[in-house]
């Protein structure tokens, strides 16, 4: 997959597995909805939830770009 077929995936789907670590058990992953604004991912949370507070501790996190067609 070369630049522009990656920026299409990501263009042309919606929705994610995002992942983050919690500070007292395993990691955590959900399902979230995002959305492109020119280059930047956003993502739909909610600041104060647990995967904005885990991104501003750690400023980590993993996405998996689900493909639903």
């Amino acid at each position: 997959m070369n630049i522009s077929e990656r920026h299409a995936f990501v263009e042309n789907n919606h929705m994610c597995l995002f992942g983050y670590e919690r500070l007292q058990a395993a990691p955590s992953m959900s399902v979230v909805y995002y959305t492109l604004d020119c280059d930047h991912i956003l993502l739909s949370t909610i600041a104060g939830r647990a995967k904005a507070n885990a991104v501003d501790r750690t400023g980590r996190f993993s996405l998996c770009i689900l493909d639903l067609k």
